[in-house]
């Protein structure tokens, strides 16, 4: 049962992660995450957002929307976009954090960060044919990863 929903639809420009952050942080600030909590989740959709105006959209205009729906146990985030299909949790390779870091290439750390600030994360392609990256963080201890 969803008790509260807010949304933010921003054009794919890096200028406009700010509002995203700021959107993300006081909402779920007012969903009650600890300090932790609130920077895991945003720093999880700023990753998302930026991969999405970087390598989604590749400079092209488009739009991201943030819906953040809250419930007696977490916080959802659904970044969602119209970008080409891409799932980034089949289609992006776990990288390797033992090997040296002269070794390792540039990038590629994005979904790695998603899946350490978030309790889920799913992919879904939405009704329009884009792209919904669902992000789930629960608000309360008993329900945090262990």
């Amino acid at each position: 049962m969803v008790m509260e929903k807010a949304s933010l639809t921003v054009t794919s420009q890096l200028g406009n992660l700010s509002k995203v952050r700021l959107f993300v942080e006081r909402t779920a600030k007012g969903a009650g995450l600890s300090s932790e909590g609130v920077l895991g989740i945003r720093l999880a959709v700023d990753e998302a957002c930026a991969n999405i105006i970087q390598h989604g959209y590749a400079d092209k205009d488009g739009e991201i929307t943030v819906t953040i729906s809250i419930n007696a146990d977490s916080m959802i985030v659904c970044v969602s976009d119209d970008a080409p299909l891409y799932n980034p949790l089949e289609e992006t390779p776990t990288p390797d954090l033992n090997t040296d870091l002269s070794e390792r290439a540039i990038g590629g750390m994005g979904v790695l960060i998603i899946r350490q600030n978030t309790d889920l994360v799913e992919y879904e392609i939405t009704e329009s044919g884009g792209n919904a990256l669902i992000m789930t963080k629960h608000t309360t201890d008993s329900m945090a990863k262990v």
